[in-house]
């Protein structure tokens, strides 16, 4: 897939971004790990539609039970994901659309995997906190979803294995920047309310362009992501997206040969349909950033 012309430079941002949040102190991200052997290499997304299926409602709401529930499925999954992909298995990725499935369904896979073991991790610290010496602390039956979870630099930045290589979610952006340019990162799942949506099912388009410019054109659609705050006159621009504004202006200027363009002006040529008329109603609003919130947690409901 040929990749817009600005896909060099927004690869350099999502790089230079990645690099920050690679600067953590030793250790702080404990690198998580699977035992693959006797897995066979293919591709099967399967697993993942059953979790997504069980866990995943409409609009990404998690279902914490169900993932749960469907945890060693989801791990199943990720193995087959982990020795065949796009560069152990080439051969099984020849399409550019089979690559992109490829990795949005990573991303979607890894994403609950990190939030089921960040919420995990959390349980057993506050377990050993909470023992009195009267044995092990009893597998809670009930599930929530909290909103004070982890930082995402810290999810972002926890390594994994995938395509037989270790990597993270902040280090696959780039990859995905790379070989798909910005729009498609934009439209990447995760489950930071500051992302694209998880899908209720996996992705097996047949056409590369026309998915990322589905999920882009859904991302500023969402108010709840997007948000366009009518009293103030602002639209708080999610992190994904606000890297790229400089550079988005910038190259909008030169192409149309126009001088003191804003963000959403910049984006217009972008988008389409609904999100074109949800901008258009915004032109002259300031762009802002917005705040980077925790990434949710599955945690023990309260009353357990």
């Amino acid at each position: 897939m040929n990749t817009t012309r600005l896909s060099a430079v927004f690869l350099a941002a999502a790089i230079s971004l990645a690099g920050c949040r690679g600067r953590q102190p030793a250790g702080e991200f404990q690198p998580i790990t699977l035992d693959t052997t006797d897995v066979a290499g293919k591709v099967d997304y399967s697993g993942l539609a059953a979790v997504l299926k069980a866990g995943v409602g409409p609009g990404g709401k998690l279902l914490p039970e169900k993932l749960k529930a469907n945890a060693k499925i989801l791990e199943g999954q990720l193995m087959l994901m982990t020795v065949a992909g796009p560069k152990t298995r080439a051969d099984l990725f020849k399409s550019e659309h089979s690559k992109l499935n490829y990795w949005y369904n990573a991303r979607s896979a890894w994403s609950l995997r990190l939030m089921l073991t960040f919420g995990r991790e959390r349980l057993e610290d506050e377990s050993k906190v909470a023992k009195t010496g009267e044995g092990k602390t009893r597998e809670p039956a009930r599930w929530e979803i909290a909103d004070d979870g982890v930082s995402i630099e810290e999810f972002s930045n926890r390594s994994f294995p995938i395509d037989g290589r270790s990597m993270t979610l902040s280090l696959m952006d780039s990859l995905i920047v790379e070989e798909f340019g910005f729009k498609a990162v934009i439209g990447a799942p995760c489950v930071s309310p500051r992302r694209a949506v998880i899908p209720t099912k996996p992705f097996e388009a047949n056409d590369a362009a026309k998915l990322i410019d589905e999920r882009f054109n859904e991302f500023i659609d969402d108010e709840n992501r997007f948000v366009v705050d009518v009293a103030s006159r602002r639209i708080l621009v999610p992190p994904v997206l606000w890297q790229f504004a400089e550079r988005l202006m910038a190259d909008h200027q030169q192409k149309y040969r126009v001088t003191g363009a804003n963000f959403t002006t910049a984006l217009l040529p972008h988008v389409r349909l609904s999100a074109h008329r949800r901008l258009q109603d915004a032109v002259g609003y300031k762009c802002v950033g917005a705040p980077e919130p925790k990434v949710p947690l599955i945690v023990k409901r309260a009353e357990d």
